[in-house]
């Protein structure tokens, strides 16, 4: 536990200064993210019998961010104003079909074997890793569509200089992409401690024998709490009902995502994806609920705000 929390200590506030710049650390982490993860998901595939093409499969997981990453530069230099939004719209679409396609085929893709499966698995992983981390620029570079409407009305006036300045410093996209790792984050811990003071009744034994109703309930309303508290100070384009109904789609797909990669890493016989980060595992074992979430939530802002 300790050497968890010392973990999560370095690397939170690497990642948010990463989030925040937008320049080299953003694509680093990005970048590095994204092939990373793509090398940790062929060896599971690889030890379920069915090898994807590893080089391929890491170009093209870091190849659909990094078409990311250009849109959005490409539509600055049309207009310095803002993104017209249909162009990020459709491609993250497209993405985020890419990505559920890529989920489903993965959780039947070991039915079908020789060169057919290796390419299946070849086709999955740059779906599933670069489908949803394509939603990662998409999603932060919402402030160039339009700014937050300013702190919640909420808050007092004494407190009202402290959240002006905050919201300035954090526009739209990234106080979405705070949400975000709030929610996530408040889920995973709510769960982890609700089902070891709690816990009973096993959530799914096959998957992950630690998880408990309890505890996914516990989490499910950690995120709804945490979702409701980042409104209260950020104030987010969105109403409180509507953030409070985000963070609880999150709060149940977190969950969902985190059951998916213990699934495949189940038929992998693997306890962790991998060992780049000591107490936590690899890149998917912290990022399995954070990329459904990220490819959700994007899409929830675009439909909801």
């Amino acid at each position: 536990m300790k050497t968890r929390i010392l973990t999560a200590a370095i690397l939170l506030p690497l990642v948010l200064f990463a989030l925040w710049t937008e320049g080299l650390p953003y694509e680093i982490l990005l970048y590095g993210s994204a092939a990373i993860a793509a090398w940790e998901l062929t060896r599971m595939t690889a030890a379920w019998g069915q090898p994807a093409f590893r080089i391929p499969a890491v170009i093209l997981s870091v190849a659909l961010p990094l078409y990311s990453n250009l849109l959005y530069d490409l539509t600055l230099l049309q207009s310095s104003a803002s993104i017209p939004v249909e162009n990020m719209e459709t491609a993250a679409r497209v993405a985020a079909l890419l990505a559920l396609m890529g989920a489903a085929a993965l959780l039947t893709a070991h039915k079908l074997r020789g060169i057919p499966g290796r390419l299946l698995a070849t086709f999955c992983v740059p779906a599933v890793i670069g489908g949803t981390l394509f939603h990662l620029t998409a999603l932060r570079s919402l402030d160039r569509w339009t700014f937050g409407l300013g702190p919640s009305p909420f808050i007092d006036d004494g407190l009202g200089n402290l959240f002006h300045t905050l919201d300035r410093w954090a526009p739209e996209g990234l106080s979405w992409i705070i949400f975000l790792l709030a929610v996530t984050m408040a889920t995973d811990t709510a769960a982890y401690f609700v089902g070891r003071a709690i816990g009973k009744r096993k959530l799914a034994p096959e998957i992950s024998p630690n998880k408990t109703w309890e505890g996914a309930i516990g989490g499910f309303c950690g995120a709804v709490a945490i979702g409701v508290a980042i409104e209260l100070t950020l104030g987010l384009t969105a109403d409180l009902p509507t953030v409070a109904l985000m963070a609880a789609t999150l709060g149940i797909a977190g969950q969902l995502g985190d059951l998916f990669e213990s699934k495949l890493k189940r038929r992998a016989n693997l306890d962790d994806s991998g060992t780049i980060f000591p107490g936590h595992g690899g890149i998917l074992d912290r990022m399995d609920s954070l990329i459904w979430n990220l490819l959700i939530l994007f899409h929830m802002v675009i439909l909801l705000t």
